[in-house]
C-alpha cells in the first residue's frame, strides 16, 4: 500500500509523503489490494493489547481504532481490547513480546512512554519495537500551560515569559523521570527552568487534579485535552498557555500547529533567549522525543514476522478507517480532529530512522537526568 496521510480540513500536510497518480502507483496499488484480499480473518477474533489501564488516552485511541478496523479488515472480525497495565506501559509490552504470534490476530496499541521507555533503555523493557511493524501511527502535539498566578499572561516578550517562569517556585509532578515525561522536563531544562519535581503519580489524570488543586503550576497535555478540558480554563483566566511541541511541515520543520496559531514552539522559545537555533547532544535527543512522543504519539503494531499481506491488509483497513465519514464524523472524530496519521512504507522507514538513540545522545541523557532529577535511564 502507498504512502497516506490523513488529516482534517486545515491540517498542514507532513514530510512530503503525497500521493501521485502515475501509472507506478496505481499499479502499485492494484497490487497492494490484491495482496490485502488474500487475507480473510472471517470468524476469528483480533486482540488489541494496550499496556495501560482503562479509560487512558492509548485505550481510547485503541478502541477508536478498533471500532473501524472491524469494520475494514477483510472478514470483518471482532476486536478486543485487553488492558495490561503496569510498570509504565512495560508490562504489556512484553507481554505482546511474549505472547503475539505473526498471525495478524495480536495488535499493539503504544503512547509516548512506551517508546521513551525503549529508547532509553529503560529498565524491565523486554519487547523490541524496531522488529515490529507500524501500521498506523498518529501524530498528536501536546501545549505546555501554567496557572495564571505564575503571570505568564502578563508578560509582554518570551524573553520576560522565561524570566517569570524562573523567578516562581514551580512544582511539576508526573510517574517518573525517564518515561513519557522526559520530553517535557528535557524542554524546560533547555529552557533553563527547573521545577520541584513530585514523582510516583500513576498518569495525566492525578497529574491535572493535583494542578487543579493548585499543587503544581505547570503541566503539558495533549491536543485532545487541551481542546476538550484546558481551554475553558484559559478563557475564564485561570491558566495561560505557554508553548507547544508543535507539528511537521513538508520540509521537515517544527511549526506551530494550525489549532494552536498564536502558541510559540519550544524552538521559538529557543530562539529567543539564545539568539539561535539549538545544537548538541541534548538537542538531539529533544528532537528524537519529539518523534516518540509527538509524531508517532499514538501508533498500532504487528509482531516481528508479520507477512507482508497482513501488513498491507491492515495498511488498507487503517487507510478505509481514515477516510470513512462514519468513522471519522463519530467514534473517531475526537482524535481524527487533533492528529495527523501516518501509513505506508516510507512511515515505517520514518518510525525506525528514529527508534534508535546514539551513545553520545544516550550518555548526554544520563548526565541530565543523574544532574538534574538524581535518576537513572
Amino acid at each position: 500500500m502507498t504512502d497516506t496521510i490523513a488529516k482534517n480540513p486545515g491540517r498542514r500536510r507532513l514530510l512530503g509523503l503525497t500521493m501521485t497518480c502515475s501509472a507506478a502507483l496505481l499499479l502499485g496499488l492494484a497490487s497492494a489490494d490484491l495482496a490485502a484480499a488474500e487475507v480473510d480473518f472471517s470468524g476469528q477474533t483480533i486482540r488489541f493489547v494496550v499496556p495501560f489501564g482503562e479509560g487512558g488516552a492509548a485505550d481510547i485511541y485503541a478502541r477508536q481504532m478498533a471500532a473501524g478496523l472491524s469494520t475494514h479488515l477483510p472478514g470483518q472480525p471482532s476486536i478486543v481490547v485487553q488492558n495490561i497495565g503496569g510498570a509504565g506501559g512495560r508490562a504489556g509490552a512484553n507481554a505482546f513480546q511474549r505472547e503475539a504470534e505473526p498471525d495478524g490476530l495480536t495488535v499493539l496499541a503504544t503512547s509516548p512512554s512506551t517508546l521513551t521507555s525503549f529508547m532509553v533503555g529503560a529498565e524491565g523493557v523486554e519487547y523490541d519495537l524496531s522488529a515490529y511493524t507500524p501500521v498506523h501511527v498518529g501524530l498528536l502535539n501536546a501545549v505546555a500551560y501554567t496557572r495564571a498566578e505564575v503571570g505568564l499572561g502578563e508578560a509582554e516578550t518570551l524573553e520576560e515569559k522565561i524570566e517569570d517562569l524562573r523567578a516562581f517556585d514551580l512544582v511539576y509532578g508526573d510517574s517518573a523521570p525517564n518515561a513519557g515525561p522526559l520530553r517535557f522536563i528535557l524542554s524546560l531544562h533547555l529552557l533553563g527552568v527547573e521545577p520541584r519535581a513530585v514523582w510516583g503519580l500513576s498518569g495525566g489524570g492525578p497529574r491535572r487534579q493535583a494542578f487543579e488543586r493548585g499543587e503544581f503550576q505547570i503541566n503539558y497535555e495533549s491536543s485532545s485535552a487541551i481542546v476538550t478540558r484546558v481551554l475553558d480554563w484559559v478563557e475564564a483566566g485561570d491558566v495561560d498557555l505557554f508553548f507547544q511541541f508543535g507539528t511537521l511541515t513538508e520540509d521537515d520543520e517544527i511549526a506551530r500547529d494550525a489549532l494552536f496559531p498564536d502558541v510559540p514552539t519550544f524552538g521559538e522559545y529557543y530562539e529567543a533567549l539564545h539568539g539561535s537555533a539549538p545544537e548538541g547532544p541534548l538537542w538531539r535527543a529533544w528532537q528524537s522525543l519529539f518523534f516518540s512522543s509527538t509524531v508517532f504519539n499514538k501508533a498500532l503494531w504487528l509482531p516481528e514476522g508479520t507477512p507482508d499481506e497482513i501488513i498491507e491488509a491492515y495498511t488498507a483497513a487503517v487507510e478505509a478507517t481514515l477516510s470513512d465519514p462514519q468513522w471519522t464524523t463519530g467514534i473517531g472524530q475526537s482524535f481524527y480532529d487533533v492528529s495527523t496519521s501516518f501509513t505506508g512504507p516510507q512511515t515505517r522507514d520514518m518510525v525506525s530512522e528514529h527508534l534508535v538513540l546514539d551513545e553520545e545522545t544516550l550518555e548526554a541523557l544520563r548526565v541530565f537526568l543523574d544532574e538534574v532529577y538524581d535518576a537513572d535511564l
